[in-house]
C-alpha cells in the first residue's frame, strides 16, 4: 500500500521559487524555464532522492570514480611522456582550425 506524499509545507523551505518572465513567446519562456531548472539542479537532486542509496554503495561509487580518474590520469601522463599527447592535441586543433571557418 502506498502512502500519500507529505504536504507541500513540510518540504517547501528546501526549494527556492523559480520565476520566469515571458517577454515574447511561450517557447522562449519555456526554454528559459528549462535552463533555470537545469542550473538550479532541481531535477538531479530529485532523481538522487527518489531511491535510498546505502552508505556502502555511496562509498563504492566514490571509490570507483576515484579509481577511474586515476586510471585516466596515468594514461594521460604516459601519453605526455611519450609525446603522443601533443600529436593528439595538434590533430584536434587541425580538425577545428580549417580555412572554411575563417
Amino acid at each position: 500500500m502506498t502512502t500519500a506524499p507529505p504536504p507541500y509545507e513540510e518540504y517547501s523551505e528546501d526549494f527556492s521559487a523559480l520565476e520566469v518572465t515571458i517577454t515574447s513567446t511561450f517557447e522562449e519562456g519555456l526554454r528559459r524555464f528549462k535552463s533555470k531548472v537545469q542550473r538550479s539542479k532541481i531535477l538531479t537532486e530529485y532523481k538522487e532522492r527518489q531511491h535510498y542509496v546505502k552508505p556502502s554503495e555511496k562509498r563504492r561509487k566514490k571509490r570507483r570514480d576515484r579509481d577511474e580518474r586515476r586510471r585516466l590520469n596515468t594514461i594521460r601522463e604516459k601519453l605526455i611522456a611519450s609525446g603522443e599527447w601533443d600529436k593528439m592535441q595538434k590533430k584536434k586543433e587541425s580538425k577545428y582550425n580549417t580555412d572554411q571557418y575563417e
